[in-house]
């Protein structure tokens, strides 16, 4: 999932999940919901698991953002908000 997102180019804005540059991860994100509703998950389910990556994530920004705490501050907000904007498109493509 990480290098999905990685293999966005540079100045791609993970606020707006629409474009083009990111339909790679959306199919990912589709193909995630599919897949686990397959083994009975349901839509709830799937996005407790996506809005689980935080954690992983927050780690990653740690390793990366460690320059200041403003900056680790913003970086962490911005993850969290990303990965929040994941779960309504998992569970989307579920339905």
């Amino acid at each position: 999932m990480l290098s999905t997102i990685a293999d966005a180019p540079p100045g791609t804005r993970l606020e707006d999940l629409r474009p083009p540059a990111l339909w790679p991860f959306n199919d990912l994100l589709a193909n995630l919901s599919v897949s686990r509703a397959m083994f009975g998950a349901i839509p709830a389910e799937i996005a407790l698991f996506v809005l689980s990556l935080r954690l992983s994530l927050f780690s990653l920004v740690l390793n990366v953002a460690m320059n200041s705490a403003e900056s680790l501050y913003s970086t962490i907000f911005k993850v969290g908000d990303f990965v929040d904007r994941l779960a309504p498109p998992t569970t989307n493509s579920h339905i």
